[in-house]
């Protein structure tokens, strides 16, 4: 619920997902399938921007952007190896005005 912000960086956020996607039902079919964290999360904010962050290795999703309106995402670089079970690299979901440029998204 936050208006006109700005969140910049600059090293790396690791969500060592690795230990998460092990236990995945998507890796391991005896698991049950179950939410896993997010490494960064936007809900009800608006105008606001990200940029220059680097994420890699996120548990489940590396950005969400839920139910937020204007805002601007660039110059991010998201990265999850292949085998990763679903590891959205930004998910928006129930927003409006979103403009994600000038960002490396491999997951």
């Amino acid at each position: 619920n936050l208006d006109s912000f700005t969140v910049e960086g600059g090293g790396i956020i690791n969500g060592n997902g690795q230990k998460w996607w092990k236990k995945s039902c998507k890796i391991d079919k005896t698991q049950p399938c179950k939410g896993a964290p997010t490494a960064l999360t936007f809900n009800d904010c608006k105008n606001f921007m990200v940029s220059n962050l680097n994420l890699k290795n996120a548990q489940q999703m590396h950005v969400r952007i839920q139910r937020c309106k204007n805002v601007q995402v660039k110059n991010l670089q998201v990265i999850a190896p292949g085998n990763s079970p679903n590891t959205d690299g930004i998910h928006v979901t129930g927003s409006q005005n979103i403009l994600i440029s000038d960002s490396v998204i491999r997951t």
